[in-house]
């Protein structure tokens, strides 16, 4: 809701009244929280060439010039780092299997619209969303990797099994019947580009994630025409660690 319905931003957000040089805001503004970093990572993991994945000297170049195509400063510190990140994936073994597998097996950013319908006629749900990597694996399986721009969790499938069920889900539907799917998790901060993956096993079984989903968008109708929004005990929003943390539980951190 605070994201997609009402467009506030996980940042916090501080406003000062000041006049500053367009040309001087324009060198020195960068990305205003890990969302937005995580978007510029994601681009030039997307746009290089599967070779040049693996030539460090190569990402860190196609990375100044995506930061300075979108009037950013690649010399800032934060985005030194973000470069040295990506420096790390680049020498990582994500990296080297992606080059090894080639661009035949190896599809990147697939968007996917899922149609469902509650078996009563209620609702019907549509789910959209994209697929950061999808591997087809040496053993005839496939991989769905999600990149996170964030330092790994201590219980990370435990942080992202939703959204990794919601992947699986989708990558279900480009493949055949079976075909073991598996998900994966890619931490870039912090991480030397390993790949984290689930078992098979631990994903949930289509029936019941599609059943999950739309008893969740039911949820969110009936909490929109009521204007009660229930949320969760803080220490399931930390341990998810959602952004909006501050909004819903404004403790002594404030908003």
């Amino acid at each position: 809701r605070y994201l997609h319905a009402l467009g506030l931003s996980e940042a916090r957000v501080s406003l000062e009244l000041a006049e500053v040089d367009e040309r001087e805001e324009a060198a020195s503004r960068g990305p205003p929280d890990a969302r937005a970093a995580g978007v510029l990572a994601h681009a030039v993991l997307e746009a290089l060439p599967l070779e040049v994945l693996v030539d460090e000297g190569k990402v860190d170049a196609a990375a100044s010039a995506l930061l300075r195509e979108r009037g950013l400063d690649p010399h800032r510190e934060d985005l030194l780092r973000l470069r040295a990140e990506l420096g790390a994936f680049s020498r990582g073994p994500l990296a080297r299997k992606m080059a090894a597998l080639g661009p035949g097996r190896v599809h990147r950013e697939l968007p996917f619209l899922l149609r469902m319908e509650d078996p009563g006629g209620g609702l019907r749900l549509h789910l959209r969303g994209q697929v950061d990597l999808l591997l087809e694996d040496e053993d005839g399986g496939v991989t769905v990797v999600d990149y996170k721009y964030a330092e790994r969790p201590a219980a990370p499938f435990q942080a992202y099994a939703f959204q990794l069920d919601c992947y699986a889900l989708a990558a279900r539907g480009l493949v055949r019947a079976d075909v073991p799917v598996r998900t994966g998790l890619v931490f870039l901060r912090g991480g030397a580009g390993e790949t984290l993956v689930r078992p098979v096993q631990d994903s949930a079984s289509p029936e019941g994630l599609e059943r999950r989903l739309l008893e969740g968008a039911m949820r969110w109708r009936l909490a929109a025409h009521s204007g009660r929004w229930e949320g969760l005990p803080r220490s399931a929003c930390e341990q998810m660690r959602c952004g909006f943390v501050a909004r819903c539980h404004p403790g002594k951190s404030g908003v």
